[in-house]
Order: structure tokens, then sequence, then C-alpha cells
């Protein structure tokens, strides 16, 4: 999900225009859907969340959004992955990922700076704690 259609920083990441990188996207097959809507405006969309294996949260980094998504997945029972890039963004982020709260409750928590977002960080949250470490093969 994404509120604005907008690739152009993915693409540019990629070295290519914006149209490219939605053709590079559709001829690769990949089985993911791009949806444009805002999901905390939907019951429904909420719902199927719920049903996802790993979640990819990259949003507007103030935290707040993060928290209401966090809090609703552990509230409802989600037994799934969520990876949050940038956890060390800002204070903000610090606080989503340091978090104690209901939404961290019995939720493992993996930090994968060294294989993510090196300076800004990259977290694993494991809501059924069932995550097999890929971090001790890499440890020096």
């Amino acid at each position: 999900y994404n509120v604005v259609d907008d690739f152009a920083t993915n693409a540019a990441a990629c070295g290519m225009s914006n149209d490219d990188f939605r053709e590079a996207l559709k001829s690769a097959q990949l089985h993911v859907e791009y949806r444009l809507e805002n999901i905390m405006n939907s019951e429904e969309r909420m719902a199927q969340l719920l049903d996802a294996a790993l979640i990819h949260i990259d949003i507007n980094h103030h935290g707040d959004v993060e928290d209401a998504l966090l809090q609703y997945l552990a509230g409802n029972g989600y037994n799934g992955m969520v990876l949050l890039d940038d956890i060390y963004l800002n204070q903000a982020m610090d606080r989503v990922w340091g978090g104690q709260g209901a939404a961290h409750s019995g939720v493992c928590k993996y930090d994968l700076t060294d294989l993510g977002h090196t300076i800004a960080g990259t977290g694993l949250l494991d809501f059924a704690c069932s995550f097999i470490s890929i971090i001790s093969p890499f440890s020096a």
C-alpha cells in the first residue's frame, strides 16, 4: 500500500526512469501487489494485513502511524513478521523500535542493521517468535 502513486525514489535508486521501473516490476513477474490507498482508512484492508506473513513498514517515520499499525497487529492476534526500516533515524523511530508497550509484548525483536540500513537501522519484529536467526552466520 502507498498513499501516493510515486515510485520515483525507488526508480532513481535503480538508475531507472519511473516508467522503466514500473515496466521492470511487471516483467519480473513478482508475487507482489501494489495498492494505492491509505490502509488506515479501511477496516477491510487493515484486517487483510493479519493474513500477511511479512509486512514491510516504510512510512513517514513520525512514529504515530507505525505505532498505530503495530498496536492493531498485536491487538488482533497477528502471527507474522514486520520489517521496519530507519529504526534509529530519529527519536520517534527510536521510541517505536525500543517500545515496551502492548504492541511489543511477546514479540521477538531482531536488529538487522548490519544487513539492512547500516546507518538508519533495520529491525524485524516477529509476532510469533518463530524466526530462525540469520545473524550468527554473518557474525565475525
